[in-house]
């Protein structure tokens, strides 16, 4: 107990007062022997009742002189006293103690896990959590929240029962993925609507990395929120002794050079390990998974380079959606030693075929030249199931028929060759066809009509064509350029062998404007001019190139033997469209669509970390927005058809360079002064939690026990008085 004004405390010296006054009082009794007064004898036991409430009386007047004093010096009772009484809690209440309402947030990120001196950063949040919450005043509230890329609430309403939030902390998943900073702390605010907006508190307990925090993405976050009110905020770095670099390999994202593969035909993934660790010494081994069974085994080369780039080739043998895995043994961090792709298959994709030639000109079309590549006539599986027909005959209702007897062969990729000219009703089927997530190759020639495709197709760079028709080229020769085709899905036409189609000859091309929002050159001549032009719209994508695939110009390209590559690939990439919605950013939602003609019904969602959830579905497709964790996901139909989706994770939460004095200062800055402070000593932090906090004063109560003793006096001398009444003489 300490006194806010203990100088008074001086005047306790009064209580020598009633003393003295009873002493004196004592000496001034004068006895008188009466005569008569010797026949009356007072008992003992009488006596002993007036000795007693005298000294009653003396008592009531000493402490009323001592409560008086003691309240007008302000007694303050520390609140860490009274967490150890019975009834700390209620004395504090009615001392006037204001309960605190702390939201504590863990970072949940995979960076967490990184072992250090047989530690983590995510073991040492937790004890420090529970030191915390055992340390608390009685009353003081506390919610616990997990910061991911999406931040999940442990605790989601504000609790004062110690037990509860022990066993929460105790339940809390293990940290996943990566970590939005300034939408855990908004998350944070919210925790705090319905409170007293007196005595709020936000604790953060990261592992004091730069990425998530300091990063530049991040920065631009923190401006916009340091500008709203918030309360004090405590940073801690509860793996302050963690070095900057860990023996720890990571493996990249994977890619393929296939988004959408057919049985049989070969898948090659690529990815790399990598490492931060100078002269690390990479795995022996990495695994290989489809579908979580290891289907195989591989050697890494020895290597002293940071990144190791790698290929996996794979065939797939049954049709539907797969997942290919590749793992690493672990090491100091866990959380990136495995990497996940999502790829469907196939038995072949369909492909509508529309020719501008007339069907009933002959045997002989342009389209035949492209079809027999993708498609022959003798294969036993091709891996494009082809349907042509004349431009008479293209109608909307053409794109959404199936190409085989299979139901779900409706047309995945449309190929518009050599057309002279498309109606608005065709045009607006195939904006439709591309806005659902299906893919167009667009091969002009020489009968093309520009105007109507400029207009209607490309209008001014908002339709859905990639690049305006200029004009035709025809007294020119030229062959493709190789530079920049190894970033591209022509990567495997890159080599230029002698027959390769970048020795082809050009002799007539279209002159290509791709000045539309969102077009990208793939490929271009050696003149400069493009040849190939991408653009997407909605989930789908166009393909527009400079030439028909037909002998039209009697370019050279048909005589390659590299024209069948670059048809598969060109239709291949076009099929993909949709991959990227089974490939997932973190939080980005998840739509399920399953093959078409299938009806809505019950589906169940699975999640990385084990949840579940059922699904009652009026419409396709299905939307899944709880995608923070990254891992793999699957929604099975009642039927047992499963369809698998990779969230993929952040490949920089593998950097564990710590934030610098500058990288927290600059944080700092952008909120009010005092308002965010960084501390890591657990004993700072809890005494400057407990100053914070307003230590009750018992004030009040003394003056109502000076009350109280004054009522005491009272009815003391008032059944003195009664029981002795004063004699008349």
């Amino acid at each position: 107990m300490s006194f806010l004004h203990s100088a008074i405390l001086f005047a306790l010296v009064a209580l020598a007062i009633p003393v003295i006054v009873h002493l004196l009082n004592r000496r001034r009794v004068v006895v008188v022997d009466w005569a008569a007064m010797q026949f009356l004898k007072v008992s003992r036991r009488a006596r002993r009742t007036v000795m007693l409430e005298h000294m009653l009386l003396l008592a009531v007047r000493i402490l009323l002189i001592a409560c008086l004093v003691l309240a007008v010096a302000l007694p303050v009772l520390r609140i860490s006293c009274l967490s150890r009484l019975p009834a700390g809690g209620t004395l504090a209440s009615l001392a006037g103690h204001t309960q605190r309402d702390l939201v504590i947030i863990i970072d949940g990120s995979d960076s967490m896990l990184a072992v250090h001196e047989g530690k983590t950063a995510h073991d040492e949040a937790r004890s420090w959590v529970r030191e915390l919450v055992n340390a608390l005043p009685p009353g003081d509230r506390v919610a616990i929240i997990q910061a991911k890329e999406r931040p999940i609430t442990v605790l989601n309403r504000i609790s004062a029962d110690r037990q509860e939030l022990h066993d929460r902390l105790e339940q809390m998943p293990p940290p996943r993925g990566s970590v939005d900073w300034p939408r855990s702390l908004e998350e944070a605010q919210r925790a705090f609507e319905g409170t007293p907006d007196g005595g709020r508190e936000i604790i953060i307990l990261s592992d004091g990395q730069r990425q998530g925090w300091a990063d530049g993405t991040t920065l631009g976050q923190w401006q916009s929120l340091g500008r709203q009110p918030l309360p004090r905020i405590w940073v801690v770095n509860v793996a302050g002794q963690r070095p900057a670099t860990l023996p720890n390999w990571s493996v990249s994202p994977i890619t393929a050079n296939r988004t959408l593969a057919t049985v049989g035909r070969e898948v090659i993934f690529r990815f790399n390990l990598q490492t931060r660790q100078p002269n690390a010494v990479p795995p022996k081994k990495f695994d290989v998974l489809v579908d979580g069974k290891r289907v195989g085994e591989q050697s890494v080369p020895r290597s002293t380079e940071p990144s190791i780039a790698l290929t996996v080739k794979h065939s797939f043998t049954t049709v539907g959606s797969h997942v290919v895995s590749i793992r690493i043994p672990d090491d100091a961090m866990p959380g990136d030693n495995r990497r996940d792709f999502a790829i469907d298959v196939l038995p072949a994709i369909p492909v509508l075929l529309v020719d501008g030639d007339a069907f009933d000109a002959g045997p002989a079309r342009g389209s035949d030249f492209i079809r027999y590549a993708i498609a022959p006539p003798n294969h036993p599986q091709p891996s494009f199931a082809v349907k042509a027909i004349g431009i008479n005959a293209f109608a909307s209702q053409v794109l959404n028929e199936p190409i085989t007897a299979d139901p779900s062969s409706t047309p995945r990729v449309l190929v518009l060759q050599n057309i002279a000219r498309l109606n608005s009703t065709q045009h607006q089927a195939i904006e439709q066809f591309i806005a659902n997530g299906h893919g167009v190759l667009v091969l002009p020639g020489p009968r093309t009509e520009a105007a109507g495709f400029n207009r209607l197709g490309h209008r001014a760079g908002d339709g859905w064509l990639p690049a305006s028709l200029g004009g035709i080229v025809d007294n020119a020769t030229s062959m493709l350029l190789p530079d920049g085709l190894e970033q591209t899905f022509l990567e495997p036409l890159a080599k230029g062998d002698a027959d390769s189609v970048l020795k082809s000859n050009f002799t007539g091309w279209w002159k290509l404007d791709p000045a539309a929002d969102g077009a990208s050159v793939i490929a271009r001549l050696q003149t400069g001019d493009p040849f190939l032009v991408e653009k997407r719209t909605g989930a789908g994508r166009v393909l527009q190139s400079a030439v028909p695939f037909d002998d039209s110009w009697k370019n050279d390209l048909l005589r390659s033997h590299d024209f069948v590559r670059l048809c598969h690939e060109c239709l291949f990439h076009l099929a993909g469209a949709r991959a990227r919605e089974v490939n997932l950013s973190p939080s980005q939602p998840l739509l399920h669509q399953p093959a078409a003609g299938e009806p809505p019904g019950r589906v169940t969602a699975f999640w990385p970390d084990g949840r579940q959830r059922r699904f009652e579905v009026p419409a396709w497709p299905l939307t899944v927005n709880d995608t923070r964790e990254p891992g793999v996901y699957r929604v099975a139909d009642d039927g047992g058809r499963s369809r698998y989706y990779v969230v993929q994770a952040d490949g920089n939460e593998s950097n564990l360079q710590p934030c610098g004095e500058s990288d927290r200062q600059s944080i700092a800055d952008m909120f009010p002064p005092g308002r965010l402070r960084y501390e890591n000593e657990r004993p700072a932090i809890f005494n400057g939690l407990r100053d914070g906090a307003r230590d009750p004063e018992f004030g009040w109560l003394l003056l109502l026990a000076v009350l109280g003793l004054l009522l005491t006096e009272l009815a003391i001398t008032r059944a003195h008085i009664r029981d002795n009444p004063p004699v008349n003489d």
